[in-house]
């Protein structure tokens, strides 16, 4: 099971393009290749039926939310409701729904499908999101072919490109990538803390002079970002972490400590400190702004799974938390949920705007806003 375009993290994160975007420029300009890309390949891809679908369906979403709790994303608790969110959120119309194409493998017209292949495609781009050999056919060339049989699907539609997302756990499939052509454009990994991290017993700031310059500082931090002083973002910076060896286990230094890496433009770094602050427990007022600045950094550091998931949980947690909801929307638009993205976004600024020309139009604005794709065949006036 591929990692789903919502495109997550174990302790390797990989994303893959195919070599098919040279193909179609060698194409384009009538250029000899030494492979032949009308070869017949004996394999057909067939639109799923409805009946398979909700065999895949089934079968995707359990496979997903074990992939998920093995990457270490997911508690096992949460794995499958999660997942069947995911499904969907992604899937909303199951096999019809638009720029989504799913495919039974079939060896011949006339066989039983031996795995399934899903592709979602944008802007001359193709992506896998979901490819699977059922376990009998494997090691027998199968996977090899289904790519060649998907890059060929690709090129008679006109596209450009195929990219993919796996897990660092499945290295039977990262090996066939690679043989294939695909190549790593970017790596991401965790370290999963011991049981026993000694961080766990240590008390938080109680002391009212440490709070004082904890209050300080943050005072400080906030001049700092809206005056875009760095020497004194620097500054602030040096004294949380002063801080932090007093109080280890204070979730609020920790949380300031990544606003203050992500005011510098330090936004690896901002991460775990968001996470930390998160785990160790923030009231309501900045732990919804702690989902924010998270899912942020997720999303510009180009962690696209992670930032879509932590953004969904900020806005059903925090429902009327604003800014959360319109970076809900960047993800949407990352993960290529374009009219998602739009819909996110009409519908959170349009009942507060205060321009009465936009207000003239709300009603109709946010009705268009949940029917983007939508026409409409009126009837012609007839005067009579």
């Amino acid at each position: 099971m591929l990692d789903l375009g919502t495109q997550s993290k174990s302790a390797k994160y990989m994303k893959a393009v195919s070599l098919s975007r040279l193909l179609c420029a060698m194409l384009r300009q009538h250029k000899s290749i030494d492979i032949n890309l009308e070869r017949k390949i004996p394999l057909k891809l067939s639109p799923m039926k409805p009946e398979q679908y909700q065999h895949y369906l089934s079968h995707a979403i359990k496979e997903y939310a074990k992939d998920k709790v093995t990457a270490g994303t997911w508690s096992q608790d949460e794995a499958i409701a999660l997942s069947t969110e995911s499904f969907t959120r992604l899937l909303p119309q199951g096999p019809d729904t638009k720029d989504n194409y799913l495919f039974s493998i079939l060896p011949d017209e006339h066989a039983e499908p031996i795995g399934t292949l899903w592709l979602n495609v944008a802007q001359e781009k193709a992506f896998i999101y979901d490819f699977e050999i059922d376990e009998s056919y494997r090691g027998q060339g199968y996977g090899k072919q289904s790519l060649q049989a998907a890059e060929q699907w690709a090129l008679q539609n006109h596209l450009t490109e195929i990219g993919l997302h796996v897990f660092a756990h499945n290295q039977s499939a990262h090996h066939l990538y690679k043989k294939m052509g695909y190549v790593e454009t970017d790596i991401s990994m965790v370290r999963h803390l011991p049981a026993d991290d000694p961080m766990k017993d240590v008390d938080p700031v109680t002391s009212t002079g440490l709070d004082q310059q904890l209050q300080h500082l943050i005072a400080q931090r906030e001049t700092a970002r809206s005056t875009q002083d760095t020497e004194l973002l620097q500054q602030c910076l040096h004294g949380l972490k002063a801080l932090q060896k007093e109080a280890p286990n204070n979730a609020m230094i920790h949380y300031q400590i990544g606003i203050c890496f992500d005011n510098l433009g330090f936004t690896y770094d901002a991460i775990p400190c968001y996470k930390l602050a998160m785990t160790l427990g923030l009231p309501n007022h900045d732990l919804r702004r702690c989902f924010l600045g998270l899912g942020s950094s997720y999303r510009v550091t180009g962690q696209y799974a992670e930032s879509l998931a932590t953004l969904e949980k900020g806005t059903n947690q925090f429902p009327d938390y604003k800014p959360l909801q319109l970076f809900y929307a960047l993800a949407l638009f990352n993960t290529q949920q374009f009219d998602q993205a739009l819909a996110q976004t009409f519908t959170t600024l349009l009942p507060d705007n205060q321009d009465p020309d936009i207000q003239y139009f709300a009603k109709g604005l946010q009705f268009y806003a949940s029917h983007l794709d939508e026409q409409w065949s009126p009837d012609r006036y007839d005067e009579k």
